[in-house]
């Protein structure tokens, strides 16, 4: 029963994040040089690339040995440590 009631509670601790992975790259330096004039006119190569993704982290409890201890009346419950569960692009 108290596995039951651990592994709610770290359901409850997970955490889902949503966001854009960018990266744009550029010949262009925006300097105002005369080089950089030339290039933004004849060859100019930038390209940006924006990746949508859902990261949900947490506390994977599968095939993981759950420790309870008791000391001084207190209860103390180690949990492994929380890392990436799935990253859905």
């Amino acid at each position: 029963m108290n596995d039951v009631l651990i592994k709610q509670i770290a359901e409850l601790s997970a955490l889902e994040v949503q966001g854009n992975a960018s990266i744009k790259s550029s010949n262009i330096k925006d300097d105002g040089s005369v080089s950089d004039n030339f290039k933004k006119l004849f060859m100019e190569r930038t390209f940006n690339i924006s990746v949508p993704y859902v990261a949900k982290y947490g506390i994977n409890l599968n095939n993981q040995k759950i420790n309870i201890e008791e000391k001084n009346k207190q209860v103390y419950i180690v949990l492994p440590n929380p890392s990436c569960l799935a990253m859905n692009f």
